[in-house]
């Protein structure tokens, strides 16, 4: 069996239009199909931080350290 597939992203990054194809070793038995999917992420807020948020680091190690920080408002987007 072979797969395949290509794709083509918009300009504005809120759309992508793919194709995928699948054919087993026999003549004949291609299959292809176009998709498209749609982001409108103008409806989002973007994540922020509140003001006073601060990034930590400690237990810094020669290969390591540990990271803790303010969290972001609206981090999944709503």
């Amino acid at each position: 069996m072979v797969y395949s597939s290509d794709g083509m992203l918009s300009r504005d990054g809120t759309r992508f239009a793919f194709r995928s194809s699948m054919m087993n070793m026999v003549s004949g038995s291609e299959r292809s199909k176009w998709g498209c999917m749609s982001a409108d992420r103008r409806d989002r807020p973007s994540a922020s931080w509140p003001a006073g948020s601060s990034l930590t680091a400690s237990d810094i190690g020669k290969t390591s350290v540990k990271l803790t920080w303010t969290p972001a408002e609206r981090a999944a987007g709503g």
